[in-house]
């Protein structure tokens, strides 16, 4: 995956911006970047 790559984690409906990349991972619960 490439830095900016919109992920939307499972069980959520909230789009993301990841800035890691494939890196970045998202939690169903919140729906956003885990550092």
């Amino acid at each position: 995956s490439q830095s900016g790559q919109i992920k939307i984690a499972p069980g959520s409906d909230i789009p993301s911006l990841s800035t890691h990349g494939c890196m970045t991972t998202l939690t169903p619960s919140a729906g956003r970047d885990e550092p």
